[in-house]
């Protein structure tokens, strides 16, 4: 929990919005997992950025994830 509330979080976050913010969706994914979003991951993106209306939650979501934080 400490890890999505520091501040260095928030700034990546910002800092991936910053750089794909004109780009589609799914070059959010391929950026951060180095693949296309699955079907019920590009829903759940969609969902969360018309709801929050900006795609910071977006990038916070996708950073966040296990597929980002470990690696297999």
């Amino acid at each position: 929990m400490l890890f999505l509330n520091s501040g260095f979080f928030h700034e990546c976050a910002d800092a991936f919005t910053a750089r794909l913010e004109k780009a589609g969706l799914d070059w959010w994914f391929k950026a951060a997992y180095g693949r296309p979003a699955a079907d019920e991951e590009m829903a759940i993106a969609e969902r969360l950025r018309e709801k929050a209306g900006d795609m910071k939650p977006v990038a916070r979501m996708l950073l966040a994830a296990n597929p980002f934080v470990f690696v297999e």
